[in-house]
């Protein structure tokens, strides 16, 4: 039986590298969804990329499944009158599908693509499938290599895909296969160094493969006297500028050697190694001439030229902000412990090195750069490494600061510009956040609660704010007044919310969470304590949990009518059995109930209250709550009042626990 081969190609100008395999993939996975809708079946389905072309390979195509072709259903000429009428829709929709950040439009074409579209070709077999796409017909012609086969290229069939282009075009289409050569050549030079290479090197391994089509990897090397430049630094320059593997040796430092990839055969490898090493070189000069020319001014020599420089043009300058900072950290180190004196001197640093000769130069290496003058100043470490991981994290996952002084100093800095920014009306809308609030926030959520700092956000915000008073550029007081009032119930809800994601994304029911949470934030560890007390009685006892917000929800429905109830609980009017019974009880529970919590042991508190179901539900079917007697009837709303307030130290929201039982989450 012959075995129906199906080749697309795709040809354009250069794609971009860092999305090469996610547009590859993507395009291969909207083909195989098409497929899938109109019942095309196939035996192998190979996709490819390379930075000129997108593409993929249909091994044993067909409109029948495995059963209909045992049944010879099979028809020899379905090719011709059935899958074609389908391959233009699909491809098309396929590739419209595809869409990055920047799309492009090109010549008189109306339709957007991610790069201009060079060439389009379609083989069913030995056959055109004819389609027009971007304005270009189909053909069966491929391209080489845009320097060592930049010519035309004839396929007489589908399946000879790879090989032509291999063995005449000197490209080799498979993504996989490409990356393999490369991880293997930088292996081999790694070995011959005697050195290792970096654990971390997937992404730029991805980009490697994704600039060339025909793969040579060579090495390289380095004076060794640059090795005395922060490190950071150097990897900077050959991991993101230059696109080379570094290489360490098995103690973990960079040894003076780098591995790159070029996209051509040569003849005359030495003097390619000779330019690119020359280049590096002089790379590391530039970094050498800044540094030195830094060497003339101590990092808080550059404190006070921080007045010229604008933080935003109505949130004063950066100056101003280091002020908040300051004060921000002092106020935080006061409430947790920290030496106050170090907090201090490490917020005061914190944007000196923006004035710098190198990180005018190297933006990224703001912060590096700090901790590197800090220590060079002779500052105590605590104050250097500040310098450095008041940015950390810098997005979700990323790690956090190592020392309380750094985390302070982060705390602060954050909170300073989603306080500043909220005042002025530049709060994140939409998915538009230019200056990174949201990332903030969950940057002050982690800290908070992974480190256990007992701080009380609320008042941290509210304090934040304050500080803007004198800051604020262009206002009158009045409308600086209202801004503040305004930026606090904002903040707060931005935070609320974030705090919510946080939650969600550890795997707790957005019910559990909202349940637990506070009107004002007073403290997330004691709220997260809360949350994972609550989510485990759910899991742990299904029963119990059942029984308890059963017995709750219909309390909370009974008092939520009611008001002005008097605290407290009269013996005398207690006059049925079952009342009795549950005062004594709710009497014993009590005590025991606040030394559990008091030791936050949430979860055996409300294990604790469980326990009051029986009773509570023997009060229910034997006692008239709201009785004619109007004593009666106040000191029985009263005890449930009683009840109700032990599970609201716990429960803020007991509402939003309902919910677990009636199917939401």
């Amino acid at each position: 039986m012959v075995k129906h081969v199906l080749l697309v190609e795709i040809g354009t100008e250069m794609l971009p590298s860092k999305m090469l395999r996610r547009l590859g993939e993507s395009f291969a996975n909207n083909v195989k969804r098409g497929f899938k809708q109109v019942n095309i079946y196939y035996e192998q389905f190979l996709w490819f990329a390379s930075p000129r072309r997108l593409a993929f390979q249909v091994i044993d195509i067909s409109m029948f499944s495995e059963e209909e072709l045992k049944n010879n259903v099979y028809s020899s000429q379905f090719v011709q009158q059935d899958i074609t009428e389908l391959l233009n829709t699909i491809v098309f929709d396929a590739l419209t599908q595809l869409s990055t950040s920047t799309m492009m439009r090109w010549k008189d074409e109306n339709r957007k693509f991610i790069r201009p579209v060079r060439s389009i070709t379609i083989l069913l077999d030995d056959k055109v499938v004819t389609s027009n796409f971007f304005g270009l017909p189909s053909n069966r012609v491929v391209r080489g290599h845009h320097i060592m086969a930049n010519r035309d290229m004839i396929l007489d069939h589908a399946a000879h895909y790879q090989k032509v282009l291999l063995e005449s075009g000197f490209v080799i289409a498979d993504y996989e296969y490409r990356k393999q050569i490369i991880y293997s050549g930088i292996k081999d030079f790694v070995k011959k160094v005697k050195g290792v290479i970096d654990n971390q090197i997937h992404d730029l391994l991805e980009e490697v493969t994704s600039l060339s089509e025909w793969p040579v990897i060579l090495l390289g090397s380095f004076d060794e006297r640059f090795l005395c430049i922060p490190y950071e630094i150097l990897l900077y320059i050959m991991k993101v500028k230059k696109k080379y593997f570094p290489v360490y040796d098995f103690s973990g430092k960079l040894l003076p050697y780098f591995i790159f990839v070029i996209d051509i055969i040569t003849n005359n490898s030495e003097r390619i190694i000779c330019a690119h090493e020359k280049l590096l070189s002089l790379c590391f000069s530039d970094v050498e001439f800044f540094l030195n020319c830094d060497k003339r001014y101590r990092l808080e020599d550059y404190l006070f030229r921080l007045n010229t420089v604008s933080f935003h043009s109505r949130l004063g300058n950066l100056y101003d902000k280091t002020m908040r900072i300051k004060f921000l950290s002092i106020w935080i180190a006061n409430k947790i412990g920290v030496d106050v004196s170090q907090v201090e001197r490490a917020s005061v640093l914190s944007k000196c090195d923006l004035l710098s000769c190198m990180v005018s130069e190297f933006p990224m290496a703001q912060g590096i750069i700090g901790m590197y003058y800090a220590r060079r100043d002779g500052e105590l470490e605590s104050v250097a490494l500040a310098q450095k991981e008041q940015y950390l994290p810098g997005f979700f996952s990323d790690v956090l600061p190592s020392t309380l002084i750094s985390c302070i100093v982060s705390i602060a800095d954050k909170i300073d510009t989603i306080s500043g920014m909220f005042i002025i009306g530049e709060n994140p809308k939409g998915r538009g956040d230019p200056w990174g609030l949201r990332r903030a926030a969950f940057g002050i959520l982690r800290i908070v609660l992974e480190k256990k700092l007992d701080i009380n956000l609320s008042h941290l915000i509210k304090y934040s704010l304050n500080l803007y008073k004198t800051s604020l550029v262009g206002f009158n007081d009045s409308y600086v007044s209202l801004s503040i009032d305004h930026g606090l119930n904002a903040i707060n809800s931005f935070i609320y919310k974030r705090l919510c994601i946080l939650y969600e994304r550890k795997g707790y029911g957005i019910s559990i969470i909202q349940a637990v949470l506070p009107e004002n934030i007073m403290s997330l560890v004691d709220f997260d304590k809360k949350v994972h007390a609550l989510s485990s009685f759910c899991v742990l006892k299904k029963k119990e949990s059942q029984q308890l917000f059963i017995i709750f929800k219909r309390i909370f429905n009974i008092l939520k009518n009611v008001s002005g109830l008097k605290c407290g609980v009269s013996a005398v009017l207690l006059i049925e059995e079952e009342e009795i019974i549950l005062a004594n009880k709710l009497k014993v529970l009590s005590s025991n109930f606040q030394l559990l919590y008091n030791d936050s042991d949430y979860y055996g508190a409300l294990v604790l209250l469980s326990a009051l179901y029986d009773p509570v539900d023997c009060f229910f079917r034997s006692v008239v709550v709201m009785s004619e007697n109007e004593g009666l009837r106040l000191n029985r709303l009263s005890l449930l009042n009683e009840i109700m307030c032990l599970l609201f130290q716990i429960v803020c929201h007991p509402q939003y626990i309902f919910n677990i039982y009636s199917g939401k989450k």
